[in-house]
C-alpha cells in the first residue's frame, strides 16, 4: 500500500513539474506581457516619463563614452562634449526621435516591410540651430578647449587679440565645426527587421496571445487538477496539494514582478556593467532602467499576484478542512 502510494505520488509530481508546471508558467508568461506586444502606446510612455528626461540630462553620461571624441581632425573631452550636446539636444529632441522610431517600426510590422528608418531630421536640426550654445557650453567646460581647434582654425595673428575677441573667435570656429558635423550625418538610419517576415496585424496578435495564454492556462489547471487528485486520495489533500502547485507558478511570476520594485536602482543595477562600468555609475540612467523593467514587469505582478492569492485559498481551505475519518491516519503520521 505504502509502495503505490509513493508511486502515486511521485507520478502526480513528474505530470505538474513536466507538464503543469511549463504551461501555467507559459500562460501567465504570455497574459503578463500581452499589454505589450503590438502597442506603441505602452512603449511611447516609456520615452514620456520624466525620468527619461533626468537620464538624457544626466551629468554622468560621459562615463558611458571614451576620454576623446573625434570632431574632424581635433579631439573633444568626453565630459564638456556629452554637456555641450545636451545642451544642444534637448530630452523633447530625443523624445521625438524615439516616438517617431517606435511609430516607423510598427508601420513597418503592420505593412511587412524589410525596414524601417529612424529620421534623424530633429537631432541634426537642433545641433544646426545650437552649435553657438554648444561651442560656448564645450568652451567653458573642456580642461584644454583649443584641443577641440584643429590647427589654422583660428586666423592668423588671433593670439595678439584681446582674450574676449580670442574666445569669440573660437566659439564662432568650434561653432562652424559642429554645424559641419551635424550636416554630414545622415538624414536617416536604416534598420533591418528580421528577414521573411510576413506582415503583422498587431490586434490580431494581441487577441491571439491573449487567447493562447488563457488555454494554456486552463489546459495548466487541468494538469495540475489531475496531479493532484492522482497524489493523494483525499479532498483535504488534494486542495492542499493543488493549493501548492497553483502557488509555485504564481509567486515566480509574483517574483518577476516585484523585484524591480523592491531593489535600490544602485543595488539592482550594480552587477550590470559595460566595459568595466557598472550602472550604478550613473544613478539618473540606473533609475530610469529601473522603471523600464518595473513597467514591461507590471503585468507579472498582476498574474502573479491573482495565482498566488489563488493558490493561497486552496491551500487554506485544504487545511482547514478536518481529517476524512476513512482517512489513513498511519499516513499522516508519517
Amino acid at each position: 500500500m505504502n509502495i503505490a502510494r509513493s508511486a502515486r505520488r511521485l507520478l502526480g509530481a513528474l505530470v505538474f513539474f513536466f507538464v503543469g508546471l511549463p504551461l501555467s508558467l507559459g500562460g501567465l508568461s504570455i497574459l503578463s506581457v500581452q499589454r505589450w506586444a503590438g502597442d506603441p502606446a505602452q512603449i511611447k510612455a516609456l520615452v514620456a516619463d520624466p525620468r527619461f528626461d533626468a537620464a538624457a540630462s544626466s551629468p554622468d553620461l560621459y562615463k558611458l563614452f571614451p576620454e576623446e571624441l573625434p570632431l574632424g581632425d581635433a579631439a573633444l573631452e568626453s565630459k564638456a562634449a556629452v554637456k555641450a550636446a545636451q545642451a544642444a539636444v534637448s530630452p523633447d529632441v530625443l523624445r521625438q526621435t524615439a516616438i517617431s522610431a517606435i511609430d516607423r517600426a510598427f508601420a513597418a510590422l503592420e505593412g511587412g516591410h524589410a525596414s524601417f528608418s529612424v529620421d534623424l531630421g530633429p537631432i541634426k536640426a537642433a545641433l544646426d540651430a545650437k552649435a553657438p550654445l554648444a561651442a560656448s557650453t564645450y568652451l567653458a567646460e573642456a580642461d584644454t578647449p583649443s584641443a577641440a581647434l584643429p590647427p589654422g582654425t583660428l586666423p592668423a595673428g588671433s593670439a595678439n587679440l584681446p582674450e574676449p575677441r580670442q574666445a569669440e573667435l573660437a566659439r564662432e570656429a568650434l561653432a562652424a565645426a559642429l554645424r559641419a558635423q551635424a550636416q554630414a550625418l545622415p538624414d536617416s538610419v536604416p534598420v533591418n527587421m528580421p528577414p521573411d517576415m510576413d506582415p503583422v496585424r498587431l490586434e490580431a496578435m494581441r487577441v491571439g496571445m491573449g487567447a493562447s495564454g488563457t488555454w494554456m492556462l486552463i489546459c495548466a489547471a487541468a494538469v495540475i487538477v489531475a496531479s493532484a487528485f492522482l497524489s493523494e486520495d483525499s479532498l483535504r489533500k488534494r486542495l492542499s496539494t493543488l493549493g501548492s502547485r497553483v502557488l509555485l507558478p504564481g509567486s515566480l511570476a509574483l517574483i518577476l514582478g516585484v523585484l524591480p520594485r523592491l531593489f535600490q536602482p544602485t543595488v539592482f543595477f550594480n552587477a550590470m556593467n559595460v566595459n568595466g562600468l557598472a550602472m550604478s555609475d550613473i544613478p539618473a540612467l540606473a533609475e530610469y532602467g529601473r522603471f523600464v523593467m518595473a513597467s514591461i514587469t507590471g503585468g507579472f505582478l498582476s498574474t502573479g499576484l491573482v495565482a498566488t492569492a489563488l493558490g493561497a485559498v486552496l491551500g487554506g481551505v485544504g487545511r482547514a478542512l478536518p481529517p476524512a475519518r476513512t482517512e489513513d491516519e498511519a499516513e499522516d503520521a508519517e
